[in-house]
């Protein structure tokens, strides 16, 4: 009998562990999306990393999906840290760009995120390969992404 009260005893005590560790994932997990702008900036080196690896291969195009870079990760052994909700911006030639406008001409963008501060971030990837985070007040990223078009740049 007293074999049984131990069983018992430990499996409140695991319980109480698996508990405890659900507590503090939770807890961690809403840490990580309230402050995950450097994972986010962290994958959108890679992406756009991976982009201009991709057109360097392919006729100097841009990939069409970010799932045509993920072999340029792998050679490196490197993977996003899966923040996703990324999308690409241009899908053109980088024939189309100089060097004097690739720090300036978005190809990559994040979801928007509302930061602890009340205000809305987004990361940007360029096609020089840098990243940015851009922050507004209203959460309307428009006017700040046509300043970085390649139309608005090609005049």
């Amino acid at each position: 009998m007293r074999d049984g009260g131990n069983n018992s005893d430990v499996m409140l005590l695991c319980a109480g562990v698996v508990l405890c560790l659900a507590v503090l994932l939770a807890i961690l997990g809403f840490k990580r999306q309230t402050m995950d702008s450097p994972f986010k900036r962290d994958d959108a080196r890679l992406y756009c990393t991976g982009m201009i690896l991709y057109a360097l291969d392919h006729q100097q195009h841009y990939p069409t999906n970010l799932s045509q870079t993920l072999p340029y990760w792998r050679k490196s052994n490197l993977t996003p840290g899966g923040t996703n909700g990324f999308e690409i911006i241009f899908q053109g030639s980088m024939d189309d760009l100089t060097n004097a406008v690739t720090s300036r001409i978005i190809v990559l963008r994040s979801e928007s995120w509302q930061a602890q501060t009340g205000k809305w971030a987004r990361i940007y990837g360029f096609a020089d390969g840098h990243c940015e985070t851009h922050v507004e007040t209203n959460g309307d990223f428009t006017d700040w992404e046509t300043q970085h078009s390649l139309a608005l740049n090609r005049d």
